[in-house]
């Protein structure tokens, strides 16, 4: 004989309320001797197990926990299950080994809540005949029995036999969620068998319902409160909706009642996981950080909300006016929305700052329900002023040594490396102007962004004698940094200018009255920079000198006063018209813009006289006649074999009209132009060589 001996530990403690049950049976402990009979009634032989529900309620005033089970004979009967129910109603299965019957993890029963004992029979195959035992609880300090459970049942070899399943698992279910189930009952006996009825009011408290039951004979749906008869080989397929009232392990018995002398019961037990349904919500993250920022400066986010819990929750709003007031926006409404199981919900969200130091800032989300009232997430962010800022590539900008009226070009980059927008607003343009600075960039108007860049192109035109600085100041719009700024310096002189003229001196010889004579002479610019060159024309032109400027590379005629750049030169063609006879001596002088260069003088003489002269050459003689109307001067020369007219002169005076004189030169007479390519009233041109 096998034997399970159960303690039972009694502790002291507060009376609860029991909650009423309806079972197969229902033994109220509260004090020792208490026992009840379980009834299994007749069992056919080869069918399937049966199974009686026991609810062993505390109705006591003390604790009492079971760590063994104390089986007074060996018989077919065994303890299928021990189900811990709260007074709540809440069901937890108690660990326990079903061969020894030791409870590894004893349940403390208090007053007012029980257990649920399933015992099954037969564990197998029996014959016919009465069987019967006992489980007795015995306490562990007294050899009494404190309660006991009586079991019999008859094996009976009659045809009658019911196929039901021993068990429907509904799995892990929610409390008040609704769920279904369905299973067959098949009258697999040789006879007919009549069902009178299933124990309804159990299962109704427990939260269980027969929703139809199919009889297959009748091709329809039968009344679960009326007789069903089934006859060899019927089927019934019974739909059960569950709705949980309780958490915990908990199982369920449906019992099946029938007429039949060899069958009187059937038990199906129902089991489930049932927990409580939870409000819970979860969020990504609880804290988020937005890094170093500024005031004002904006900055943008998301989190995302997860129903964690196994019940619908409604978010009703957030803590509005706290975000609005420190400068946070929610940009995804959340009042009114309503979260599934499961279901996630992405908010996004912008921060502009508005506190200094280190913030943090509470987004609270609120909810319908009291068991999850509210979710939240922090911002956190460390804010400071915010800067505004210039800087320059440079503060200064050497042009080195410049001439007067020399021009140069540069440039420097401006960047904001403030956190801030900059607007420039001008320059100091008068001064800048005045000194001969143009800025080619424009910069009025202008509105950089931190990090970005401008760079400004100048051009300076040399003005000012020394060593020279010019500030170049440019302005904001922002009194935090007003100006930034930057210095042109350079060395600036005269220009080291050279003019040279081909000659000094010109000489027309003897010039009739009237006569044009034509002279030319060459002013080169070898200095390094461009000259104005000015000449006393008026003065000249008042006594028949005329004088024409061409650019000697391109033969263009250039008006005075005549630019003449560096390397440069001109060709100046000196036109003298008499007005007066006699001596003429004159100086045309040659200015400059350059204080560095004194004038330079070019005498100017011709003879002027009234009379034409008619010359006629040989070799031995040349006469000269006088068919003027005032007396003349000869002129006697001599040369030599090359032509080269000596400097030996005598004059004799040619009477008046009608008068005449020989002249006898020592060797032939040649005559050379001595004026540079001047031939018979031409100018001639030459190309500006590469020097």
């Amino acid at each position: 004989m096998r034997k399970f001996l159960i303690k039972i530990v009694s502790f002291f403690m507060f009376l609860f309320m029991t909650n009423s049950v309806y079972a197969a049976y229902t033994l109220n402990v509260g004090s020792s001797g208490a026992s009840i009979d379980v009834n299994f009634g007749n069992v056919a032989t080869a069918v399937e197990k049966s199974y009686e529900v026991v609810y062993l309620k505390n109705t006591g005033s003390d604790n009492f926990s079971i760590s063994n089970i104390l089986e007074v004979k060996e018989s077919p009967f065994y303890i299928q299950d021990i189900i811990h129910i709260d007074s709540q109603g809440n069901a937890a299965r108690v660990d326990f080994n079903s061969d020894t019957g030791q409870v590894n993890n004893p349940i403390l029963v208090q007053p007012g809540e029980q257990l649920e004992v399933v015992v099954g029979f037969p564990e197998q195959y029996v014959e016919t005949g009465t069987y019967s035992t006992s489980f007795e609880l015995i306490t562990t300090n007294s050899t009494e029995t404190f309660a006991t459970i009586n079991c019999s049942a008859t094996v009976v070899s009659g045809s009658a036999s019911l196929s039901v399943p021993a068990s429907v698992d509904f799995g892990n279910l929610i409390v008040g969620d609704i769920n279904q189930e369905s299973f067959f009952i098949v009258n697999n006996g040789t006879t007919s068998l009549t069902i009178t009825g299933f124990n309804t009011d159990e299962l109704a408290e427990k939260g269980v319902s027969i929703t139809t039951i199919y009889q297959d004979s009748v091709s329809g749906f039968v009344d679960a409160n009326a007789p069903i008869t089934l006859l060899p080989g019927d089927k019934l397929t019974v739909a059960l909706q569950y709705t949980p009232v309780n958490s915990g392990t908990v199982v369920i018995p449906f019992e099946i009642f029938i007429n039949s002398q060899d069958l009187s019961k059937k038990t199906i037990l129902l089991n489930a996981n049932v927990s409580d349904r939870t409000y819970s919500l979860k969020v990504n993250t609880t804290s988020i950080d937005l890094g170093d920022m500024e005031i004002g400066e904006l900055k943008e986010g998301a989190f995302i909300i997860t129903n964690n819990g196994t019940a619908d929750i409604t978010l009703t709003g957030v803590n509005s006016d706290e975000l609005a007031n420190r400068g946070v926006t929610l940009k995804t409404g959340v009042a009114g929305v309503t979260l599934a199981p499961g279901e996630e919900l992405t908010v996004q969200f912008s921060y502009t700052a508005k506190d200094l130091g280190n913030v943090s800032i509470p987004i609270n989300i609120y909810t319908s329900v009291s068991q999850f009232p509210m979710v939240s997430v922090t911002l956190n962010a460390n804010v400071s002023d915010r800067t505004y800022s210039l800087k320059v590539n440079t503060t200064s900008i050497d042009l080195g040594d410049m001439e007067i009226g020399e021009l140069k070009e540069g440039a420097f980059i401006i960047t904001n490396n403030g956190t801030a927008d900059i607007t420039l607003t001008g320059v100091n343009s008068d001064e800048l102007a005045n000194r001969g600075v143009t800025l080619k960039t424009g910069v009025a108007g202008v509105t950089l962004a931190p990090g970005e860049e401008l760079t400004v192109q100048f051009s300076y035109t040399a003005k000012d004698l020394g060593n020279v600085s010019i500030p170049i100041n440019i302005y904001t719009s922002v009194s935090q940094f007003p100006m930034v700024s930057v210095t042109l310096n350079a060395n600036v002189a005269f220009s080291p200018s050279s003019i040279t003229v081909s000659t000094t001196k010109i000489d027309f010889g003897n010039v009739t009255v009237g006569e044009v004579k034509e002279e030319i002479i060459y002013v080169e610019n070898n200095g390094t920079s461009s000259i104005l060159i000015f000449l006393n024309s008026n003065e000249l032109a008042s006594k028949g000198v005329n004088i024409v400027a061409y650019n000697l590379y391109t033969g263009e005629e250039i008006a005075f006063p005549a630019l003449l750049s560096s390397e440069d030169a001109l060709i100046l063609k000196i036109e003298f018209t008499p007005v007066v006879s006699g001596l003429f001596n004159e100086t045309m002088k040659i200015f400059t813009n350059n204080q560095t260069l004194s004038v330079i003088p070019v005498d100017l003489k011709a003879n002027v006289v009234d009379v034409t002269q008619t010359i006629v050459s040989t070799n031995s003689t040349t006469s000269a006649t006088n068919t003027g109307t005032t007396g003349a001067t000869t002129t006697t020369m001599t040369t030599t074999s090359d032509n080269t007219t000596n400097e030996t002169v005598t004059t004799e005076d040619i009477p008046e009209s009608g008068g005449s004189c020989s002249i006898s030169p020592s060797g032939t007479v040649g005559f050379d132009l001595l004026l540079p390519f001047v031939t018979l009233g031409f100018i001639y041109f030459r190309k500006k060589e590469n020097r």
